[in-house]
């Protein structure tokens, strides 16, 4: 699939609230869970009162210009994977896609614990020294190591979360932007997939969080 087909694809899911996040229609349970969500955020966000968060589940925010993505990269010192950019020129500003949906620039979906958009968000992740993860096992591809651990590494940016501390990052060290996931925030599981191929897998139904 082309990226421009895929984004095409992507962007009808986006466009249809019974798949837009993959929470949604991961099992019977969480897709009931999640049509409530959706439900709240959609007729009770706009009277929230100041301080009190209601995540807005299932919310997709208008697209970005493409300036705003080029100035996000400039900001964060390096090139975010064009598929991204595209989606989020394209489809909307984050509320859709694996997990809960991909997090956004400014004025987007955020990460529902920190309120933060995705380039904040990653640096706090590298500036705080607490934020630790495992060190990676190399002849295991999950690693479960002891202390001490490692500071989180440049240039692995957060980019959506599945609930209970479980987040998918992507590595733009590497060329395409490879996907890892975070098992309770700290627990690295390479998934050995590009972020292209990651979405694509998404919207042709496969289980991206298969270790829940």
């Amino acid at each position: 699939m082309t990226e421009v087909e895929l984004t095409v694809k992507i962007k009808e899911f986006a466009n249809d609230r019974q798949r837009r996040f993959a929470m949604a229609r991961k099992r019977r349970p969480a897709t009931l869970a999640a049509s409530k969500a959706l439900e709240l955020s959609e007729h009770h966000n706009a009277s929230t009162r100041p301080g009190k968060r209601l995540h807005e589940i299932g919310k997709i925010y208008p697209p970005v210009t493409w300036e705003m993505v080029r100035a996000v990269e400039d900001r964060l010192g390096f090139a975010l994977p064009t598929l991204l950019g595209r989606l989020w020129v394209e489809v909307g500003n984050g509320g859709f896609g694996p997990g809960y949906g991909l997090f956004g620039l400014d004025g987007g979906h955020v990460e529902e614990n920190s309120r933060l958009t995705l380039p904040d968000l990653y640096f706090y992740t590298i500036e705080d020294p607490d934020l630790l993860l495992e060190p990676v096992d190399e002849d295991a591809q999950l690693s479960w190591n002891p202390p001490p651990w490692d500071p989180w590494p440049k240039k692995l940016v957060p980019i959506c979360n599945w609930g209970c501390g479980n987040e998918s990052a992507i590595d733009c060290s590497t060329p395409e932007g490879e996907v890892i996931d975070l098992l309770d925030g700290i627990k690295r599981f390479f998934r050995e997939s590009t972020f292209a191929q990651w979405m694509e897998d998404w919207v042709n139904g496969v289980n991206l969080w298969d270790h829940l």
